[in-house]
């Protein structure tokens, strides 16, 4: 298989080794390596022997849109207080 198909062709029953989502996602071996090592920050995977990894594509495109962003921010703080803010809120907060 080659991992430069177009994202959205690749069925999601398909198994990628490290290297090959490692190249999918511009992102090094050693990464995917340690995410495996904290739970929640890599995909997940299987493990099919002795240093045999394997990604299946359903789970790395739900891992892919978990870690999609609107902003860097967790959170909105005011007083200590995590808020939905709206525009107001947010043109205070900058104003400040």
């Amino acid at each position: 298989m080659k991992i430069n198909q177009a994202w959205s062709q690749l069925d999601d029953e398909v198994m990628l080794t490290t290297e090959q989502l490692a190249e999918l996602f511009c992102v090094s071996v050693s990464f995917l390596n340690k995410a495996r090592m904290v739970e929640g920050r890599g995909p997940r995977y299987a493990k099919l022997g002795q240093g045999v990894i394997r990604y299946q594509m359903k789970d790395v495109r739900q891992w892919r849109e978990e870690m999609m962003r609107t902003h860097t921010r967790t959170g909105f703080y005011i007083d200590g207080n995590e808020l939905e803010p709206d525009a107001e809120d947010i043109i205070e907060w900058l104003q400040e």
